[in-house]
């Protein structure tokens, strides 16, 4: 039988090439809770976009991403050859927003759909062993129409310049994609919160450091662990952490290689002042640009 394993990255081949599950293999190379993700004619215009967006956060150079969003949206065309597709994807927001993105795809692709197949455990597939990579094979189950039709619904509304239809989501959400919901909710804590003007993640970010994770590799390292469902992998982790630097007023400053908050750091995270940014760098929530003053939430 001639598989195809689509997975969230590379990290998750290594492991099923480590556990000996045979078959070709196409990572999803995308962050898709950073940068622009707006509604677009097919996915490769999308794909460009895409490219450009990671390519200004110093990942490659864009010529290197572009022909990799190509070949990889060319091989997912090519998933017709192939006697079964097997997704494999967790529970966190990085990889339901994959989900979503290749779940609308195929209900454009309904021969591809019968021959399709979803992993989809509540544990992050890189702290499996390859023994237990085997056994999640067997929990594999046919992709269903419901889970299809959740996902393309999910995937319109992300895209929307406003955030209404993605909010509404929290509420008609079934069973179909279980985890999609705590996804959603964790993705709107990406927003600038109304007291602190600070993100979820970006509070996380003061409070570490306020207490002593002041070096790169222990301060992403307490992230990890304080993150329910981590998504956020070091590159973009860090560069949350260079736009709180860069952005006026700042609320981190870096000394050699040592984090420290700034005295307006200290006030935001003790809740006597909001963060009042101007943004040195655009934000995005799929299509909703979150550091325009003029688009509404």
């Amino acid at each position: 039988m001639k598989r195809l394993h689509i997975t969230n990255g590379d990290s998750t081949i290594d492991l099923l090439r480590a556990a000996g599950i045979a078959g070709e293999y196409l990572p999803w190379r995308d962050i898709l809770h950073f940068g622009p993700v707006p509604m677009c004619e097919d996915l490769p215009s999308l794909s460009v976009i895409r490219a450009d967006f990671l390519a200004s956060m110093g990942i490659t150079n864009q010529a290197a991403l572009r022909e990799d969003f190509a070949e990889r949206d060319n091989k997912l065309n090519k998933a017709y050859d192939f006697d079964e597709i097997i997704f494999w994807f967790e529970h966190d927001l990085y990889d339901q927003l994959q989900i979503i993105q290749l779940f609308s795809w195929l209900t454009e692709h309904p021969v591809i759909v019968k021959k399709s197949t979803l992993v989809n455990p509540n544990k992050h597939l890189g702290h499996h062993t390859p023994e237990e990579a085997i056994d999640l094979l067997p929990t594999r189950r046919p992709i269903t129409q419901q889970q299809l039709d959740v996902a393309k619904q999910a995937w319109y509304a992300f895209r929307q310049t406003n955030l209404e239809q993605w909010r509404e989501l929290c509420s008609q959400i079934t069973g179909a994609l279980p985890y999609l919901k705590a996804a959603i909710q964790r993705s709107l804590g990406e927003l600038p919160q109304p007291n602190s003007g600070c993100t979820q993640t970006e509070m996380m970010i003061l409070e570490l450091i306020n207490r002593g994770e002041n070096h790169a590799g222990p301060l992403f390292r307490s992230y990890c662990q304080l993150e329910q469902n981590e998504f956020h992998g070091d590159m973009s982790f860090f560069w949350i952490v260079e736009q709180m630097i860069q952005d006026t007023p700042p609320l981190l400053r870096k000394t050699q290689d040592v984090f420290e908050l700034t005295k307006l750091g200290k006030t935001v995270l003790g809740g006597k002042q909001r963060w009042e940014r101007q943004y040195s760098q655009q934000h995005w929530l799929g299509g909703y640009c979150i550091s325009s003053p003029k688009r509404s939430t």
